[in-house]
C-alpha cells in the first residue's frame, strides 16, 4: 500500500545553487549523500553515472523536494511542473499565462535561479508546494498509473491522495502537452515522483496483476537505510518511483 509522496526530484547541473534557492523558499536539508544510482535506471537516462550527489530538503506542510547533480543532463524536457503557492515576488523572475489547475488560479512561471518551469500563486502567507501537474501527450495512460496506485479521481485529469503519514492532500493534474518521447529522468528540471510503500515487493507485484509496466526490483542504500525501489514505466508514461524498507 502507498502511503506517502516521498519526494519531487529535480535534476539540476549545480546542486548548492539550488539548495539555496530552495533554502531561500523555506525548505530545509534533511540530509546529502552521494550514493550509487541504482542499476534499473539505466534505461530511463540518457547518461548513466555509478554514483550520484543528491540532497533531500523539507518543508513543513508542503512535498518534499530531491536534488540530484548531473553534470551532463539529457537535452529532454522535463515534463513535471510544480505548483508553488504563495510565492514571494521577490522569487519571481517572469510570470507568464495564466491558467486553471481544479481550484487553483496559477500562472506560468520563471523563478531567479531555476531554469525549470514552475507555476505560481499569489497570495498571503507561506510558501507551500503540494500540487504539480504531469504534462503528457496520454492522459489516459497516465491516469491509469494513478488509479491503480490508489489516488482519488476527482475529474478525468485531476487526481488527490490524502497521505496518512503528511496529514495533507496533495493533487495531480493531468494536461495534454506535446513532449519528446520516450520520456528520460536525466533532463534538467522536475522530471519523477517517488512514493512509499509498506511493501515495494508487494506493491510491484499488485501493480504487476493490474497490467502495468514496472522494471525489476532493486535494493538499495542511502542515508543509512536498505532500501527496495522500483519504477513504474511504459509507452507515454511518466516514470515513477516506488520504495520501501528493504525486507
Amino acid at each position: 500500500m502507498i502511503t506517502q509522496f516521498d519526494h519531487l526530484t529535480l535534476y539540476t547541473k549545480d546542486l548548492a545553487a539550488h539548495r539555496t534557492i530552495l533554502e531561500s523558499l523555506g525548505y530545509k536539508l534533511r540530509f546529502q549523500a552521494t550514493p550509487n544510482n541504482p542499476q534499473i535506471k539505466k534505461p530511463l537516462v540518457e547518461h548513466f553515472s555509478p554514483t550520484h550527489k543528491l540532497a533531500l530538503f523539507d518543508l513543513p506542510g508542503s512535498l518534499s523536494i530531491e536534488l540530484i547533480e548531473e553534470s551532463q543532463p539529457s537535452g529532454y524536457s522535463s515534463c513535471i511542473v510544480p505548483i508553488f503557492e504563495n510565492v514571494p515576488e521577490k522569487h519571481v523572475e517572469h510570470v507568464g499565462t495564466a491558467m486553471r489547475f481544479g481550484s487553483l488560479d496559477v500562472h506560468e512561471a520563471k523563478l531567479k535561479g531555476l531554469e525549470a518551469p514552475v507555476f505560481v500563486t499569489k497570495g498571503a502567507g507561506s510558501v507551500k508546494f503540494t500540487s504539480y501537474a504531469l504534462m503528457t501527450n496520454d492522459i489516459a495512460a497516465n491516469a491509469a498509473v494513478w488509479k491503480a496506485l490508489g489516488w482519488k479521481q476527482v475529474t478525468d485529469a485531476q487526481f488527490t491522495f490524502a497521505s496518512p503519514i503528511h496529514g495533507f492532500a496533495s493533487d495531480l493534474f493531468l494536461a495534454n502537452a506535446v513532449i519528446q518521447t520516450p520520456v528520460k529522468l536525466d533532463c534538467e528540471g522536475f522530471n519523477y515522483v517517488a512514493l512509499v510503500s509498506t511493501s515495494a515487493k508487494k506493491e510491484r507485484e499488485r501493480l504487476m496483476k493490474a497490467g502495468l509496466e514496472v522494471t525489476e526490483l532493486e535494493e538499495h542504500r542511502v542515508n543509512g537505510k536498505v532500501l527496495d525501489l522500483f519504477f513504474i514505466t511504459g509507452k507515454n508514461v511518466q516514470p515513477t518511483e516506488v520504495l520501501g524498507l528493504h525486507s
